[in-house]
């Protein structure tokens, strides 16, 4: 996933999971995972409209909960969104030459 590691803009999407289960129980961490997902939706399609590219990531680390923190104290990261130039749009645009999207 080139747009992965040369992304313009990455989206770390995380919850209070802790909170999130003590008042839905088992079901908050599908609920947590579903609002992540519409929100990463949302971005994809502004991305799109302005034709760049999107892509979405899964992962745990808590890393990435230190780096945000304090603010992200407690929270766990549910979904990753980069956003960039898109190669597939490039050579799309360019009929497989190198250059820049419209």
């Amino acid at each position: 996933m080139e747009l992965g590691a040369t992304a313009a803009a990455t989206h770390f999407l995380m919850a209070d999971l802790p909170r999130i289960l003590d008042a839905l129980g088992g079901r908050g961490y599908r609920a947590a995972q579903l609002e992540a997902g519409i929100v990463a939706g949302r971005l994809y399609l502004g991305a799109y409209a302005y034709r760049f590219g999107a892509t979405g990531l899964t992962f745990y680390d808590d890393a990435v909960t230190e780096f945000f923190s304090p603010d992200a104290a407690g929270k766990s990261c549910m979904l990753v969104t980069a956003i960039g130039e898109s190669p597939r749009l490039r050579r799309a645009s360019s009929g497989g030459k190198s250059g820049k999207a419209l």
